[in-house]
């Protein structure tokens, strides 16, 4: 079997097996030290007090375990994007049980999850986890998307929408 498969179970074809490789994150420890050679993806918003925005690699939270261990008296405010759909609700389950560890370890920190979809938001909201409705497209820069000069044209538009089920 393809451990690598259950960081990642939307690779399972079995749905039961999805639901069930979802739990796994509650086996893994949470991340010890910051490898000096490691980049750290994230940006301060405010030094008094301070609010760092980070990207959740080492998964779940990032640099955020490593800075509030390294600083247990700082009111450090985390700001933790959601990369992957916890509509789940396996997943969904296994990120508050980690929030919660996250919470009981460092009780001076607080740390905000940034929810991409309004379902996510109530889910977690229900599992006792500080989120709030903020999709991490809202944070790319428009200015960084141009066309390609000399490239032709392949779309007039592209479109992203839910579609809902017609009953």
């Amino acid at each position: 079997m393809n451990l690598h498969k259950l960081r990642y179970p939307f690779l399972f074809g079995v749905p039961g097996l999805k639901q069930v490789a979802a739990l796994a994150g509650l086996l893994s420890r949470e991340p010890r030290g910051w490898p000096a050679d490691m980049p750290v993806m994230g940006l301060f918003l405010s030094l008094d007090p301070p609010i760092f925005c980070c990207q959740p690699r080492p998964w779940p939270f990032g640099v955020a375990h490593h800075l509030a261990a390294r600083f247990p008296d700082e009111p450090f405010v985390f700001l933790a994007p959601i990369t992957m759909s916890l509509e789940r609700k396996t997943n969904a389950l296994t990120l508050s049980v980690k929030y919660r560890r996250f919470r009981k370890a460092h009780p001076r920190t607080s740390l905000i999850l940034l929810a991409n979809t309004r379902a996510e938001e109530a889910l977690l909201q229900r599992l006792g986890v500080d989120v709030q409705y903020a999709p991490q497209n809202m944070f790319v820069d428009e200015g960084m998307y141009y066309p390609v000069p000399g490239r032709e044209r392949q779309f007039d538009a592209i479109y992203k929408g839910l579609s809902q089920a017609v009953r």
